[in-house]
């Protein structure tokens, strides 16, 4: 038994020092994520006006991720309206275009990085779709 003087701590209290530490540790991790959420420092250059920009080096900006995911979106929405141009007895399309009453729209039809200039690729024999932009080649 203990008696009045004596000092009670807690199993799972933390001291003084120990909330430093984990406030040191969060810290230096949100110091080394924010770089990276963020895209600052990454070195990438930018193109001229008028021209799409393309990264040389390092992490691409937000926006530049949210176009590339955009990029994918579009690809995949392509892909379902061949996927149901196949399945109906419409067939397979010749063209993207011939895939309007899907709901491909031209501006469906081309990156959203790279504009007009980088309209998606396809083949009318295999139904395969693809971006040509730089980078984007693997979506």
């Amino acid at each position: 038994m203990r008696g009045k003087g004596s000092r009670e701590r807690g199993v799972g209290g933390l001291g003084l020092i120990g909330i430093l530490v984990v406030a040191a540790i969060l810290i230096y991790l949100g110091a080394q994520m924010i770089p990276r959420q963020t895209g600052a420092g990454t070195g990438v250059t930018t193109a001229p006006t008028g021209t799409a920009a393309v990264p040389t080096r390092g992490a691409a900006a937000p926006t530049d991720r949210a176009r590339g995911i955009e990029c994918q979106s579009n690809l995949n929405q392509i892909r379902q309206a061949i996927t149901m141009s196949r399945t109906t007895s419409e067939g397979m399309p010749a063209s993207l275009a011939d895939l309007v009453t899907m709901g491909v729209t031209p501006t469906i039809r081309a990156c959203p990085v790279g504009g007009a200039g980088y309209a998606y690729a396809y083949d009318p024999r295999t139904g395969r779709v693809g971006c040509r932009y730089p980078g984007h080649e693997r979506y």
